[in-house]
């Protein structure tokens, strides 16, 4: 009887076993038997793939992030796995079975390090206990923040090491695209209330697949498109903006630059003919309040008073966070850290249940460094120099990514890359000009590790020039000797 058939039947033994006990703990009313049980079967799992089960650090982490997984939305379920598979891959490299490679871009690699390094500098500066492990006496409790910069650096290393060749690498970015299709379409038959992701899955693919000239002389595709970006635009602004951006940048990539400029001033110019007659009135209400990040279009009233009153909401709270007499910031250097003092949130949490404060007080907000931009949440946390590493590191990523999908557009491999990482075009700018939080800025590195081991793949076998080359220099006069005579006249 063959290894693999053994294997298979001893695993099969252990998994019934455990699920009896598992299941007699549920019976008995344990409230921690379901999330026993998942871990022993993920457990399985990896010992079932074995070698394989590199693909898991792909199709993962794209796939959960369309779930709301309820405190495993602010713990970094996707990149613990990552861990997990990191692990299991050092010690199968120990046993002789698989080897270990680093798919490197020195330049990216190197402001990385540097960002996660500055983040361990403030934690080092700044130290916080998790709330779920102090006691009574502690100060300052946070660090949620600084779990997912440790978490996302080690999905950035785990993306690194496993050996990938560009064809596995996008067969298996097949597996993850069609597994986002299947949890898309899952949630919205659990819940009516997904429409927003069926059209942001609708509206990512239009645009990777087609190029903007293809999708104007196709007018069905054009609708399709434009049919996925309504079902994006539910009264947040900040998905306006991702998509806007997603699509500049997969435009950049697709070389349709005057395009891009053409379709920009046609799309303008349509809302204000459509303003000026008064038919965005016709709209629904969560369109034309995501349409007032146009100030000259003519919405409706209350609308336009609600949308402005955030906005003066918002842009009261930073003057505060910039007058350094508020002492809401108190280093604007170096940060302050993401500890919260204990004795603040019991005050807070005593005044909330009380009723003498809300929950969208300005100050409470203030005071717990929640400032509804991501440009201030960085300043008040790891100051200006840590918000001029973020600029860097992101300037240099959109970089990579535009760059290595540009080079294999013209090879028509590129759909299954682009549409996992070109959003992160969007989510980028989102985090400056919108909400960001430092979470929301580390739950996208897996998108630019899996653009950088198709950049590594591509320089690797020629598809993809090396961007800083240094060549020998010969005098003129040894190459015009060694230069091949010139041919005989006639």
């Amino acid at each position: 009887m063959g290894t693999g058939i053994i294997k298979n039947i001893i695993i099969g033994i252990i998994l019934m076993v455990l699920a009896f006990v598992v299941g007699s703990m549920a019976a008995d009313g344990a409230r921690d038997s379901l999330l026993i049980l998942g871990g022993i079967v993920g457990a399985f799992v990896l010992l079932y793939l074995g070698k394989n089960c590199w693909w898991l650090i792909y199709v993962l982490p794209p796939v959960l992030s369309l779930i709301d997984l309820g405190i495993f939305s602010s713990f970094p379920a996707a990149y613990m796995i990552c861990a997990v598979v990191l692990v299991y891959w050092i010690v199968l490299r120990m046993m002789g079975y698989v080897r270990i490679v680093w798919h490197g871009v020195i330049w990216m690699d190197f402001l990385t390090l540097v960002l996660i390094a500055y983040y361990a500098h403030s934690y080092y500066m700044h130290p916080v206990e998790l709330m779920i492990f102090s006691d009574a006496d502690t100060e300052f409790v946070g660090g949620k923040e600084y779990i997912f910069c440790a978490a996302a650096a080690i999905c950035y290393l785990s993306l690194s090491i496993v050996p990938c060749t560009m064809e596995r690498l996008n067969n298996v970015l097949r597996w993850a695209f069609w597994g986002q299709v299947a949890m898309v379409i899952l949630l919205f038959i659990v819940n009516r209330g997904g429409m927003f992701r069926v059209g942001n899955l609708i509206y990512v693919a239009m645009a990777c697949k087609y190029p903007l000239m293809g999708l104007v002389v196709a007018p069905w595709k054009l609708l399709l498109l434009l049919f996925g970006l309504s079902l994006t635009l539910y009264g947040r602004r900040e998905v306006f903006i991702i998509a806007s951006f997603t699509y500049v940048g997969i435009s950049l990539a697709k070389r349709q630059f005057i395009l891009l400029l053409i379709a920009a001033g046609l799309t303008i110019g349509t809302l204000t003919y459509l303003s000026s007659e008064n038919l965005l009135l016709l709209l629904p209400n969560r369109i034309q309040r995501t349409l007032y990040i146009l100030p000259w279009l003519k919405i409706k009233k209350e609308i336009a008073l609600e949308a402005q009153h955030s906005n003066d909401w918002r842009v009261e709270m930073w003057k505060w966070a910039m007058d350094p007499r508020t002492r809401y910031i108190r280093d604007y250097v170096w940060g302050d850290g993401f500890g919260v003092s204990m004795k603040l949130l019991r005050l807070t949490t005593i005044s909330l249940n009380r009723g003498t404060v809300s929950a969208a007080d300005q100050q409470r907000f203030a005071e717990t460094g929640v400032w509804h931009s991501g440009v201030f949440t960085a300043i008040h946390r790891v100051g200006f120099v840590g918000l001029g590493l973020m600029m860097i590191w992101h300037i240099a990523a959109l970089f990579l990514i535009a760059r290595i999908c540009a080079a294999l557009d013209k090879r028509n491999q590129s759909f299954y890359l682009m549409y996992q990482v070109m959003p992160f075009w969007g989510y980028a700018f989102c985090y400056y000009i919108s909400a960001g939080t430092i979470v929301y800025f580390f739950s996208q590195f897996h998108m630019l590790a899996i653009a950088k081991v198709a950049y590594s793949e591509a320089i690797r076998t020629g598809v993809l020039p090396r961007l800083f080359t240094r060549q020998q220099y010969i005098p003129l006069a040894i190459r015009e000797i060694e230069a091949p005579p010139a041919p005989a006249a006639h």
